[in-house]
This record gives structure tokens, sequence and C-alpha cells, in this order.
């Protein structure tokens, strides 16, 4: 008598094997998205269905550089083999208990490709440098997961430090410090070889957000087409001079619905009739006076804690060779992790230390009468970390009296 099952036809009604070794040695450590690409993968491995990069990043809501860098990074941690005709997923149970066979032959020159993707590390004293500058715009340690993001920013995409610099403070600036937020302007920049703060702000001029705003306006108008010259220097006045939010002139171009002809000069008679308002800062200063006096703040507050993490120095020596042993040891850290292979105990040992050394700190800090969060940056306001724009993209409430004060300078 023969024996036949029936075999599932739709794909989500199929089951994946995933073995146990991923679970508890591979995934913990690894970036989520990085998990999320290896399983959907996986699964069409199981299923014996091609899927691209392309396709893998619409699925996953990601984008196509953040898909290359988790198959950077399973190769690295030698959970896949890349091959002439794409990924072949490891067995994990093989690596660990004996040579796969055929290994030899992947061992090979023709395999060593990826190499060329590789970009070597700055010296420690630039990493030093490019953490501590970090720490002081975020307000914060720095942690070892966002050190392993910054070495694979710089390894995986070649980003100078400073354009990771540089891209730490223009996500501050616009109030967005979560670090995959920044690990995505990163990788656009680098993947259009911008490698100094001269060719970034010479990009930034090019694709300014006001290309947005402008066709925005149009839309709420009514109009299918782009501004003209003399409509961008009225929308211009809106933002820059009258300090005006994109809901304060939609809600604007909205009273247009009632008028035969809507135009952008009778939505420019009632931005400016309502300009004076509360909260909008005294007449006459305008919205790049008042956010270059965010930055005069915010650069003011980043040398005064400089200042005293030097006095700190000064008095306690041992603090600033503590902080450096914690950033030699992070590093350490991420580049086993990077590299792959890594023993859990090597990785333990590492982490442990560093957990002593801030224990350490802490108490030393504490022996000494100096308050814990000393050397961090203190912002006058919370809410936006002195940047006029919360997490939200809203304007922050501390804005109208740094307007005033502006406006008395």
């Amino acid at each position: 008598m023969g024996f036949t099952r029936e075999k599932t036809k739709t794909t989500y009604l199929a089951d994946t094997e995933v073995e146990n070794l991923f679970i508890g040695e591979y995934m913990p450590d690894a970036p989520s998205d990085h998990v999320k690409v290896y399983l959907l993968a996986l699964m069409c491995a199981d299923l014996g269905k091609s899927i691209t990069d392309e396709m893998t990043a619409k699925t996953l809501h990601l984008g196509v550089p953040e898909v290359q860098k988790a198959w950077q990074y399973w190769e690295n941690a030698g959970a896949v083999i890349r091959t002439e005709d794409g990924i072949e997923f490891v067995s994990l149970k093989d690596k660990l208990y004996g040579a796969r066979k055929g290994d030899a032959e992947k061992e090979e020159p023709a395999h060593s490709a990826p190499e060329e993707k590789s970009t070597p590390l700055p010296d420690g004293g630039e990493l030093k440098e490019l953490y501590t500058k970090i720490e002081m715009m975020t307000g914060k340690t720095i942690s070892g997961s966002e050190i392993q993001e910054i070495i694979s920013w710089m390894t995986d995409f070649g980003a100078s430090a400073e354009t990771i610099a540089y891209a730490y403070r223009y996500c501050s600036e616009k109030g967005k410090m979560n670090v995959r937020y920044v690990g995505k302007v990163v990788m656009d920049w680098a993947g259009k070889n911008l490698d100094t703060k001269e060719q970034i702000e010479a990009h930034l001029g090019e694709e300014d957000q006001r290309h947005y705003t402008y066709q925005r306006v149009m839309k709420a108008l009514g109009f299918n087409r782009f501004a003209t010259e003399k409509e961008k220097q009225i929308i211009d006045r809106w933002l820059d001079e009258l300090n005006c939010s994109m809901d304060d002139i939609l809600n604007a171009c909205g009273k247009t619905s009632g008028i035969s002809n809507p135009n952008i000069n009778y939505v420019n008679s009632v931005l400016v009739n309502t300009a004076k308002r509360p909260g909008r800062g005294p007449a006459g200063v305008s919205r790049s006076q008042v956010m270059a006096y965010y930055d005069e703040i915010r650069e003011n507050e980043e040398k005064e804690a400089e200042d005293r993490r030097e006095e700190v120095y000064a008095r306690v020596p041992r603090i600033r060779d503590i902080e450096n042993e914690i950033i030699g040891l992070n590093s350490e850290l991420m580049k086993i992790a990077i590299g792959g292979g890594g023993k859990s105990e090597r990785l333990e040992g590492i982490r442990a230390k560093a957990a002593d050394l801030s224990r350490e700190k802490a108490m030393l800090m504490t022996e000494n009468n100096i308050p814990v969060d000393y050397m961090n940056v203190r912002h006058l306001c919370a809410l936006c970390g002195d940047t006029g724009v919360k997490e939200d993209g809203s304007v922050c409430s501390c804005y109208a009296e740094r307007a005033r004060e502006a406006a008395d300078r």
C-alpha cells in the first residue's frame, strides 16, 4: 500500500524551518531588519522561489541599501555564502559540528569579490573624536549597538566620519535622533559619494525641502503644475518672515474653496493678516534668524559640555582613561560582531569589562561630588533639544520665546 500527503499550495500556509542555533546564537545580536531579510529569503529558499533585493525591500518596507547591508552582515557572520547564482544558506549545525562538504571549493579566491565593498575603519583617535561629538549632540552615552551601526556605515557603505558627524547634526536639527533615521541619511549620502561637509551642503541646497513645500501648496490650491518663481518667493516669505507652519498655510489655502478663482495672492493676504497672532514671535524676526539663534545656542551648550569634560578630566584623570577604555572595548566588540565567528565567552568577557568600567566611572564621580550627567550637553528645552522642532516635526512651544530673545539681541 502506498501513502501520499497533500501538499500545501498556498505560500503562507507552508512552514519554514529555522535552526535553533540561528535563534539562540545569531539572532539576539543581529539588527531586527537583518533578521527580517534573512527569514523572508529563507522562506523563499524553502519554497524554491527567487526574490530580488528590490522585492525584498518592498515587502519589508526597507530601502535596497538596507537589504544589501543585511546580506553583508550575514555573510560576515558566516550564516550565508554568496555564489554566482545568489545567496546560499549555511547549515549552522554543520558549521558548528563539522565541515560542510565542498567547503574547500567555497574558500577559493573566486569567492573573495565581496571584499571589494569593504572599507577599512579609521584609526582609534578619529573614532573616539566621532563618538565624543555624537555624545555631545545627543546628550547621552553612545551604546554598543549604536557603535555597531556606525562602524557598519563605515565598512559597508564607505561613509566618512565627517559624513556621519554631519548626519547627526542634520538629524538633530530636524528633531529626529533615532539611529535608524540617522542611518538612512548616512546611507543616502554615502551612496551619492558625499564625503565632506561642503559636498553635503551643496547636495542639500539642490534637494531642498522647499521643493516639496511648493508642490504641496500648489496641490492644495488645485493646481497641477510647478510653482512659478514669483509664487516661490511668496511661499518663502510665509516660511521665513511670517514663521507660518505648513498647517497654517494649508488652512489658508482651504479658505480659497469659497471663491471662484483660487490664487496664491488671496492666501497671502490671509496669512499676512494673521501673522501677528500669539505664538508667532516678534514682528520683523524671520524664521531663518530664529533658527540661526538656535544653532548658536546649541554650539554654546556643546562648548560648555566640553569645558565641563575637561574640568572633570583635570580633577579625576582616571575618568578620561575609563572612557577611552570603554570606547576601545566597544570598538573591539563591534568588530567581532561584524566579522562573525566570535566566541560567546569572549563577547561576554568584553561586555562585563565595559560594565565594570562604567560602574567604576559612576563611583568616581559620586566620590568626587560630580553629578552623573555633569558632562552631558544641557539643553534649554528638553522637548526639542534646542532645535525648534519636536520629534513629530511640529514647531516646539519654546519657539516663541527664542524668537523674542533673537529680536532683543
